[in-house]
């Protein structure tokens, strides 16, 4: 994750954003869970009728490796020059074909555009082509997110929150000892950058996410002093 040495237009373009978004219907069925999700279009287009007036834009970027995983990394950038990326979220497709390919870059597309703006998608529903390992830039060790989708949903959603919690409390102990501060200042500190980033988060997942998120770019920007 990287971002400019200043955020704070950005963040008041995000809280822009924030207010004027409408959540999208969710209208592609799950064969799966027999429920709903939010197209890739469908979150695409949320975000670009939400993001009008507020400075705001984005870029996703498509990258692989030699190991077979198709990586793609969000941008998001302001007018006065501000930006702030997601880091690379690198996934495994389950066939090495071209429809398995084109169905991981769609997902891995959706995922981070409706966590990064915070778009109801259920964006964990429709991930059955794709093998979950989350890499960024090696910031915190890979984490296996594949799913069974022959298990109920209820305890695939706790097993993806426990592996969220294991990478935020990892990262967080990273952060205590690369920036020299105590548990409450950087918890502190990564609240504010919640409030004003994700000021609409509800569910646990959204919430390590974007801590996550966060404690990758304060180790970003140590790093780079």
């Amino acid at each position: 994750m990287m971002q400019s040495e200043n955020l704070d237009k950005l963040f008041k373009g995000m809280n822009a954003f924030r207010s004027q978004l409408k959540q999208p219907i969710k209208d592609a069925k799950n064969p799966f869970f027999k429920s709903n999700y939010v197209t890739l279009e469908g979150v695409q287009n949320a975000i670009d009728a939400g993001i009008k007036g507020t400075g705001l834009a984005y870029t996703q970027i498509v990258k692989n490796d030699d190991n077979g995983n198709v990586g793609v990394e969000t941008i998001i950038t302001h007018e006065s020059g501000q930006y702030l990326t997601t880091g690379v979220l690198a996934l495994r497709p389950e066939k090495a074909t071209p429809q398995g390919y084109g169905s991981t870059i769609t997902y891995a597309k959706r995922y981070q555009l409706a966590s990064a703006f915070g778009v109801s998608s259920d964006i964990d529903d429709d991930g059955n082509a794709v093998s979950f390992k989350t890499q960024a830039k090696g910031n915190y060790q890979q984490n296996n997110y594949k799913q069974n989708y022959q298990q109920p949903r209820q305890q695939v959603q706790q097993e993806q929150i426990s592996q969220e919690v294991i990478a935020y409390n990892s990262l967080f102990d990273k952060a205590l000892d690369a920036l020299k501060t105590d548990k409450a200042t950087l918890q502190a500190q990564i609240n504010e950058q919640m409030a004003k980033m994700f000021p609409n988060d509800e569910s646990k997942k959204e919430k390590f996410e974007h801590g996550i998120m966060i404690l990758n770019g304060l180790l970003e920007n140590e790093a780079n002093k």
